[in-house]
């Protein structure tokens, strides 16, 4: 069911936005037990009908670990340096590149200034 659903918003005339809405409403409602979430990977994975799925899933994985690294990045800097700026909050969640954001989270160890790491 949950895979129907994910192909059907994917299939759904819907700016980007809307897609996003509906997708993270189907993630909040449709959880899934372990073996359940097993054989939606399998589903997804295997069934041509879901091959776009697999990859709206993989896109939003990626964009989670994104945000997530950011949201880590500003809670070491403030902890570390103090309030953050609204420029600097700005400039970090620009950062699109998780290897970027991995670099300046191992930076966040050795700096002793904001000044000092490469945003």
């Amino acid at each position: 069911m949950k895979a129907d659903f994910l192909r059907w918003i994917l299939a759904c005339p819907v700016d980007p936005a809307r897609q996003s809405l509906l997708v993270a409403f189907v993630e909040t409602y449709l959880r899934l037990a372990e073996p359940e979430q097993a054989e939606f990977q399998q589903i997804v994975r295997s069934d041509r009908e879901y091959e776009m799925v697999d990859q709206m899933i993989t896109t939003y994985e990626k964009k989670g670990k994104q945000e997530g690294k950011q949201e880590v990045l500003i809670l070491l800097l403030a902890k570390k340096f103090g309030k953050l700026s609204p420029a600097v909050r700005r400039r970090i969640r620009q950062i699109e590149s998780t290897e970027k954001l991995d670099s300046l989270l191992l930076a966040v160890l050795d700096a002793r200034s904001l000044d000092e790491l490469p945003f």
